[in-house]
């Protein structure tokens, strides 16, 4: 395996890790939110943004097409 190679697959395995743990932090705010909402006659509720606005400027995974 080459060095870049090698980059590559760190830097996937990072972001992945980053990406399972912005995902497991959304998805762990559901239940409270919701209540929160039934509570306040269904009421809209912002889910707070984990990744600070970082999802704006993230490039593509190339995995959905246009």
């Amino acid at each position: 395996m080459t060095k870049e190679q090698v980059m590559k697959q760190l830097n996937r395995r990072d972001f992945l890790k980053a990406a399972g743990a912005v995902a497991g932090a959304a998805w762990s705010v559901i239940s409270p939110l919701s209540a929160q909402s039934v509570a306040n006659r269904s009421e809209s509720i912002t889910i707070p943004d984990f990744t600070r606005g970082a999802w704006r400027s993230a490039t593509p995974l190339g995995i959905v097409g246009s």
